[in-house]
């Protein structure tokens, strides 16, 4: 999926934040007890993130405009819907 140009925009500021502020990701990450990976994920390749992570990069200082929005998903597999109905052919299938 392309970057929005919204989105490129927000990528830049946060770097430009980071720095003018002396902000690293081991810092951030230090801070709230995950890895730096964890943090450049959360704020340059991620559209959201969960609303905890979200609360957390605000509550040590980062402008919340620079975050990504805070978004709860469902996690785990999704359920499979077998190839013949999705395809239509259920009814072809059922002998008569």
């Amino acid at each position: 999926m392309k970057a929005t140009p919204e989105e490129i925009r927000r990528k830049g500021e946060v770097k430009i934040w980071m720095e003018i502020n002396e902000v690293t990701a081991a810092w951030a990450g230090e801070q709230l007890g995950v890895s730096p990976s964890a943090i450049r994920k959360w704020l340059f390749y991620s559209d959201t993130i969960k609303p905890e992570n979200r609360e957390g990069l605000l509550r040590i200082g980062f402008p919340p405009d620079l975050v990504p929005p805070g978004v709860e998903k469902k996690t785990g597999p999704r359920p499979k819907v077998p190839r013949f109905i999705r395809d239509g052919a259920l009814a072809e299938s059922v002998p008569a």
